[in-house]
């Protein structure tokens, strides 16, 4: 075992986390990492009646944990397809183009996988994103691992583009992908003759469900595809190297264009579609722990004893940010 994959095994131990080694023959859910559950006890008002929900915090591993990974994939893509319709609401006529930008194995930066190499690629796929397609609002995506076998490394970017420029005109068409690939080539440093693996595909008005499955699929936790590969399998050595690299300070989702963090807002705006916040709709009552289960019960530190399907996933709950259009006459601060 590498000694920095040992550092990270480690870490775990340290924030009491069991050991990966004990699990129950199947990728890992919460109860695998923990001891005590983190329950939330939540209420809110909905024409005057009082509603009460259990949810359970989760483990906090989104990378290793099939309960924490599906919440995290579901409140992620949450916030992108609700701006996507948002758009497309406002630009009937607007398309999405989904790009991949695979990293040949052969590149320096596929061997050497630093936190600089990973900084470097997504400079070169930004770069040749907004050659391609100028004025345009984006995000980019980093996977290092294989969809088919996650333990592999396959690194490249899942980029999706709005195909709608500052001034809120609209592009129409589709893009040379010989000349997209070129581009690229020039962009990550290799002879014009090398191949290299690139994908593309757009989305129309009347797509808009296939539209919308492609955040889903970008920004999935990668312990969905290792679930989905290995059903009754314990974590394994290779998997676990490949997250190492992911959990080491790289920021995997990164915006560009017009969505990047200090024009989005702005920009936005002007489209007429604003951001609003769940963060009200759930008032926080108090935190408790789950202490056992029983005779289908859940015995909470609080004293409670409540059925154990009242205690919901993370998953279940909105708690992110979502876009919306407003009215012309509507004021935003």
């Amino acid at each position: 075992m590498k000694k920095s994959l040992q550092k990270f095994i480690d870490r775990l131990k340290e924030k009491q986390k069991l050991n990966i080694w004990k699990g129950a023959g199947k990728p890992p859910i919460c109860d695998t990492w923990r001891s005590i559950a983190q329950i939330l006890h939540l209420e809110r008002e909905i024409e005057e009646k009082r509603e009460e929900k259990y949810v359970d915090v989760g483990c906090g591993q989104p990378l290793l944990c099939v309960q924490c990974g599906k919440a995290y994939t579901r409140q992620k893509s949450k916030i992108y397809i609700s701006l996507c319709l948002a758009l497309y609401s406002r630009f009937p006529d607007l398309e999405l183009v989904h790009l991949v930008f695979t990293l040949p194995r052969s590149h320096k930066w596929h061997t050497d996988e630093s936190r600089a190499a990973y900084r470097a690629f997504f400079k070169a796929v930004k770069k040749t994103t907004e050659e391609i397609f100028p004025d345009c609002g984006f995000l980019m995506v980093l996977h290092n691992w294989s969809s088919e076998k996650p333990e592999n490394k396959n690194i490249h970017i899942h980029t999706i583009v709005f195909l709608v420029d500052k001034q809120g005109y609209t592009y129409s068409g589709h893009i040379d992908v010989d000349w997209a690939r070129a581009i690229y080539k020039k962009n990550i440093g290799i002879p014009q003759d090398e191949p290299v693996n690139l994908k593309n595909r757009f989305y129309g008005k009347y797509e808009i469900g296939r539209a919308t499955h492609i955040f889903r699929y970008d920004l999935r936790s990668p312990i969905e595809d290792f679930e989905k590969a290995y059903p009754e399998s314990n974590l394994t050595t290779p998997y676990l190297e490949r997250m190492e690299h992911l959990k080491c300070g790289i920021q995997r989702i990164r915006y560009a264009g017009w969505l990047s963090n200090a024009t989005k807002k702005k920009q936005l705006k002007a489209f007429g579609i604003v951001q609003r916040g769940n963060e009200g709709q759930w008032e926080l009552i108090e935190k408790t722990q789950l202490m056992y289960k029983k005779n289908g019960k859940a015995y909470l530190k609080n004293g409670l004893i409540i059925p154990i399907d009242q205690i919901e996933s993370m998953a279940d709950i909105d708690f992110g940010a979502f876009f919306e259009v407003i009215d012309n006459s509507e004021k935003v601060s």
